[in-house]
């Protein structure tokens, strides 16, 4: 199987210009670039620039991902509108990553799942779906933060190691009501159904838990309000972002979807012990589910096993290879029955008379010795 990478990046805030679309197409002979971004696709060879460079300077989303069970994304925000003292805390593993880049600051989520990787993957639409993530950061929304962080929680400690007293981030909320955009990261990056829904029973629902919007314009000086609406008149990129900031200023009670409120922060020993505990309690209902289903099962055989010798011997009396299929299945149903209703006897002095009945059919007695009904 051949090699597959495929990078994407997105221009957002400014189209690209002229320029800078002519040193982009400079980079691959099969690169297309338009005012809004990039594709590059690899079946041999890889993108030969920094990635994090490339964004830096011309973009401001890039997704990465390949056949052998990698991928990235690289967001690019404006410098004053993240609180980096909100998102450090979600960077206690390599894998997620946020640095300051001049004016603007880079989150950098990458994930190598070595088991994962050899399949067949396809890069394109994984960034359109996600791109809502972005502004989503902006707004205090660090939802694929702590689930990429619960990920390389449970990857990297157990529960005796000493790091395992380290304190989790902040949990939050709306981890039990999952948009798009967080649907897409979570299977992009493989993580896994059981810690999603682990973490949807500690979070608290609901997006802008404190802030009264309406109350905060309120407050808002009439010279600003002009001011943001001539904002929005040239177009300015992130302005709902901004005004939301400022009215979480204004607002004595303003905070976002990234507030924990009633989760108080645990170490990770505790929360490797939950996760096991949810796990094995699905394990638990699985197997209770599979059993109801096995009685149910045996019910209905009991009820008709007389109908279901008649009908294994009809079918065996057809003397055809198909027919001879369909009275084996039957006959290794009656088996089970016969097991659980310790009666194995008897049906074995069944057995016996049908290869007496039709003792020339060596199709026949074949097929029974491999399912395992003779010796």
């Amino acid at each position: 199987m051949s090699e597959y990478q495929f990078y994407e990046f997105r221009s957002i805030d400014k189209p690209l210009t002229e320029t800078e679309m002519d040193e982009i197409a400079s980079w691959s002979s099969r690169a297309d670039p338009t005012p809004h971004g990039a594709v590059f696709v690899y079946n041999y060879g890889s993108f030969g620039r920094d990635e994090l460079k490339a964004v830096e300077q011309y973009f401001d989303a890039m997704f990465y991902i390949s056949n052998w069970g990698s991928a990235r994304l690289v967001f690019k925000f404006p410098r004053d509108l993240v609180d980096l003292e909100a998102v450090r805390p979600y960077c206690m593993f390599e894998e997620i990553d946020i640095e300051k880049a001049g004016e603007n600051v880079l989150l950098d989520i990458s994930f190598d799942d070595e088991e994962g990787g050899g399949g067949w993957v396809e890069g394109e639409g994984y960034l359109s779906s996600m791109i809502g993530l972005r502004e989503s950061i902006l707004r205090g929304d660090y939802r694929c933060l702590y689930l990429m962080w619960l990920q390389m929680c449970r990857l990297y400690f157990h529960r005796n190691e000493p790091q395992s007293e380290l304190t989790e981030p902040p949990v939050p909320s709306g981890l039990n009501k999952l948009d798009g955009p967080l649907k897409t990261f979570i299977e992009a990056f493989g993580i896994d159904d059981d810690l999603v829904e682990v973490a949807g029973t500690w979070s608290v629902e609901g997006p802008d838990k404190g802030l009264d919007a309406q109350e905060a314009l309120g407050k808002l000086p009439t010279n600003e309000k002009n001011e943001f609406l001539l904002r929005l008149l040239h177009g300015e990129p992130l302005l709902a972002v901004k005004l939301l900031k400022r009215l979480e200023e204004l607002s004595r009670d303003g905070s976002g979807l990234g507030d924990t409120g009633e989760i108080a922060p645990r170490n990770i020993r505790t929360i490797l012990e939950e996760i096991e505990n949810h796990e094995n309690r699905k394990k638990e209902a699985e197997q209770r589910r599979k059993e109801t289903e096995r009685l149910e099962r045996l019910s209905k055989l009991a009820r008709n096993e007389k109908a279901l010798w008649e009908k294994a011997n009809r079918l065996i009396s057809q003397k055809k290879s198909g027919a001879y299929d369909d009275a084996v299945k039957i006959l290794t149903d009656l088996k089970t029955l016969a097991a659980h209703q310790d009666t194995l006897a008897e049906y074995d002095g069944k057995i016996r008379d049908i290869l007496e009945q039709y003792s020339r059919l060596s199709s026949l007695k074949a097929k029974m010795r491999n399912a395992g009904l003779t010796g």
